[in-house]
């Protein structure tokens, strides 16, 4: 029952901790949406991700061994989140950068241009007509947030070789027990530090005019951070595949 509690706290640490799968990663997500309850939202999708495939890992481990210790795979891991931020900013980004030409669309040059022809075909049209500068949602769609969940789980750390070591004690059918209790904790952390920011990003607003305004803005702010940070993770796992290592966790 002890070991209980201890995972559970051990993910509370961990989403206070910065790594690949805490609040330098969820905070994006969560100032791209339109209120705090939506923040709160993505970042559940993001560590319910997390926790599931945790679940899994911990019950392998239990009935097979501890094979998940290895840091071998993290450079894979960290350039295949990495894209999949990247893949997230672009999609988000493309129907915003087409509503702004398409505003343009007068222009003899943006109207007959290769680039404004290749993005107006991908997102500009709607069926009811043009979306509008201000129509275009910068929320990054949840079925993306949960996909880099999946991804991002498999990268290690010290305090996930603490759950995975502690899973090799649990007999097989409660193997799963660490790593869900490690992912709720998590979950728990991160959805706090979530709502916080997203909140506290709204004050001194005085009307929804306002709110709409901060709300778009925020959104651009989290994207841009959604992709640097892409980029950041794609560059540390090109690194470490020339055994140049960068650890963004400090437990």
């Amino acid at each position: 029952m002890l070991t209980i509690f201890i995972m559970f706290g051990l993910g509370l640490v961990h989403g206070l901790v910065p790594d690949e799968h805490t609040w330098p990663i969820t905070i994006p997500y969560a100032l791209g949406q339109e209120n705090p309850k939506k923040a709160v939202l993505s970042t559940i999708i993001f560590t319910g991700a997390l926790t599931l495939v945790w679940s899994i890992l911990t019950t392998i481990v239990s009935i097979v061994g501890n094979i998940f210790l290895s840091e071998k795979y993290n450079p894979y891991v960290f350039i295949f989140a990495g894209l999949t931020m990247v893949g997230v900013a672009i999609f988000v980004f493309l129907p915003r950068i087409s509503s702004v030409m398409c505003k343009r669309a007068d222009d003899e040059y943006y109207s007959k241009s290769l680039m404004h022809r290749f993005i107006t075909r991908i997102g500009c049209k709607h069926e009811h007509g043009d979306l509008g500068f201000s129509e275009v949602k910068m929320a990054p769609p949840y079925k993306a947030i949960w996909i880099h969940g999946l991804v991002a789980a498999f990268g290690t750390g010290f305090l996930l070789v603490i759950v995975y070591t502690t899973a090799l004690t649990f007999p097989v059918y409660l193997g799963f027990l660490p790593g869900m209790l490690f992912g709720l904790g998590t979950m728990v952390s991160l959805s706090f530090i979530g709502f916080v920011v997203r909140k506290g990003a709204e004050l001194g607003v005085k009307d929804e005019n306002h709110l709409q305004k901060r709300a778009r803005t925020l959104g651009y702010i989290g994207l841009y951070l959604l992709l640097s940070l892409g980029i950041f993770m794609i560059i540390l796992g090109i690194l470490a595949m020339f055994g140049i290592e960068i650890h963004l966790d400090i437990l």
